[in-house]
């Protein structure tokens, strides 16, 4: 097993910058709940451990069905089908891989790099990476006392970052994190003494797998038959040379359906369309250029994958991708672009608009993507802005929500047709820091330099130029397209129309075009409490800060920066006191 304890990757694809990490072993078998063995063949390594921690299981299946092996399927017929698979998929990964790190690599080059990889996964784990339980749940192996993760064996004692952050469970993650780390010796060993020329590439794969199992000083150990791993090397070699994997792949011009250039940007989820010729038939969606289209006279698109369950549910049908169309066979027929924000709204019951403030009613895991990789967890009560939505079931109307919670912005599971009204309401009446977004009522200022164009529906007629500093009301918002554009409807002079301001994908842009005016009102301590030390965080068991507001105190009027709950985070005109204390503590001061 690899321990791969020198180098990290910040990003994928990334150059290797060596970290020194604070003293914190995890434990054997860190997050690994309902632990299951296994046996040293292909698919099966012991041991295996819930993907649960990181990622949905709904989440592992639809991205990674092909390659999950089914414990309760017949053992070999399983294992062959399953090494097939795998083996194209690890065999476009390399193939992706060195040729976005390296585009002049010549396919002689490619090809051993792809050996490389294949002899990298017999050696660690004997390509075992998902596997489905006889209880139907996904696990992912675990090696090294539970310190090993994944096909790539990701060492969580030296990396624990990257493991924070998914490169374990994932499965494109997790190679593509092994590879950036085997490509960097991969690159070294032409350099080394132990490797004659950059084109011995029997010698520069053994040194790139020695510096990945034992670290970049170890680059030339397997040149030395006296050293304490000479075994280790011997066995690589031998697997570098027999490639008895082979023994079950059928075929080596089989192609998956996995999307690895999706997959490993990680812009979940990905349509696993496969490579083959399509004939598109009515009524059957379609993966066009960046759409997800229904074929027919015309074409019904949308811009995202997940926004086809509300095609569904408007269709009373099923629209699974089936395979992606050129553009010679969409010849002249008309595309029309669905907005996803009517089409979902209309169609998934109590989906919360964009830009709408709710509070969770539970404490609920933050995602980078909708069942994806783990950032954070939100506390019961925290209100919120929904900065973006996506409904991953269409049987059952499953919703997520991007939100920001205390700066991590990630999409929180909010129930299903049956079960939306228990995790997340909205808010009435919130009480919020100066926001980004307006509320109907409130005053913006237009900040454009040029103005902005009033039209009478977003994208529609001109009717006039709303200048810089020009104040308006907010009459009405809509949140459009796929990158959620904010419009305000507004009036100005004696014309009532839409103005563009930003789009929510990327809230930094909304200030470029249109700032909240600020009330005049501040809190200050209710008249019946003569003075409150604030609250390091939101609760009654929290410690006090050294903070203090007094009643009376012109001093000691306060904004809201934040809510949770009954709780608000507020401050001083001058930021000297800030800290947490309950609304009810406080009234209006104008």
């Amino acid at each position: 097993m690899s321990t791969l304890k020198v180098f990290l990757t910040t990003v994928v694809f990334a150059s290797f910058q060596l970290f020194t990490f604070q003293a914190h072993a995890f434990e054997a078998w860190w997050q690994c709940s309902s632990r299951i063995g296994g046996d040293w063949t292909f698919g099966r390594a012991p041991y295996s451990c819930l993907v649960d921690h990181m990622q949905t299981q709904s989440t592992v299946k639809n991205q990674y069905g092909p390659i999950l092996f089914e414990d309760a399927r017949s053992r070999n017929t399983e294992r062959g089908r399953y090494m097939n698979e795998l083996n194209a998929v690890a065999k476009e990964m390399a193939r992706f891989y060195l040729q976005k790190r390296k585009p002049q690599a010549s396919e002689a080059e490619i090809q051993a790099f792809t050996k490389g990889l294949l002899t990298l996964m017999h050696q660690e784990t004997v390509w075992s990476h998902f596997r489905v339980g006889t209880d139907n749940r996904v696990r992912y192996m675990r090696g090294d006392s539970g310190h090993g993760h994944g096909l790539m064996q990701v060492d969580d004692r030296s990396h624990q970052s990257a493991l924070l952050s998914g490169k374990g469970v994932d499965l494109a993650h997790n190679m593509v994190y092994g590879l950036d780390i085997f490509y960097d010796a991969w690159q070294r060993a032409p350099s080394q003494s132990c490797v004659s020329s950059s084109s011995n590439y029997t010698a520069r794969t053994r040194s790139a797998w020695a510096a990945y199992n034992g670290g970049p000083a170890r680059i030339c150990r397997w040149a030395n038959p006296s050293s304490p791993f000479a075994h280790h090397d011997e066995q690589f070699l031998s697997k570098l040379r027999n490639q008895t994997f082979k023994s079950w792949i059928s075929s080596e011009t089989h192609k998956t359906d996995l999307n690895i250039s999706c997959l490993v940007d990680g812009s979940r989820p990905c349509a696993n369309t496969g490579s083959g010729p399509v004939v598109p038939s009515e009524n059957e969606a379609y993966q066009i250029g960046d759409l997800f289209c229904r074929w027919g006279q015309s074409l019904y698109c949308v811009e995202r994958l997940n926004d086809l369950k509300c095609l569904e549910l408007a269709d009373n049908r099923s629209y699974p991708v089936r395979g992606s169309l050129d553009e010679d066979q969409v010849g002249n027929r008309p595309v029309v672009i669905a907005d996803r924000n009517q089409l979902c709204g209309e169609n998934v019951q109590g989906l919360f608009e964009v830009s709408q403030q709710v509070e969770l009613l539970k404490n609920i895991n933050v995602r980078k993507t909708p069942g994806g990789e783990l950032l954070t967890t939100a506390s019961s009560g925290l209100q919120t802005r929904v900065l973006d939505f996506a409904v991953t079931s269409s049987s059952d109307q499953k919703r997520y929500y991007k939100i920001n919670s205390d700066g991590t912005e990630g999409y929180v599971y909010a129930g299903d047709k049956q079960s939306f009204l228990e995790w997340v309401t909205d808010v009435e009446e919130p009480v919020e820091p100066e926001s980004l977004i307006a509320r109907v009522g409130d005053d913006i200022e237009v900040v454009a330099p040029f103005g902005i164009n009033l039209r009478t529906s977003p994208g529609g007629r001109l009717l006039v130029r709303v200048p810089n500093s020009e104040t308006v009301e907010v009459v009405d918002r809509i949140v459009q397209g796929s990158k959620n554009y904010l419009y305000y409807k507004v009036q100005y002079q004696n014309s009532v129309g839409y103005i563009y301001s930003g789009y929510l994908d990327d809230m930094e842009t909304v200030p470029q075009w249109t700032v909240v005016v600020k009330s005049s009102n501040f809190l200050a301590l209710n008249s019946s409490v003569p003075f409150r030390f604030l609250k390091a965080c939101p609760s009654d068991s929290c410690d006090f800060t050294s903070s203090a507001l007094r009643s009376g105190s012109e001093l000691d009027q306060v904004e809201v920066l934040a809510s949770q709950g009954p709780w608000v985070r507020v401050a001083n005109t001058d930021k000297t006191k800030q800290g947490w204390i309950l609304l009810s503590d406080l009234q209006e001061q104008n």
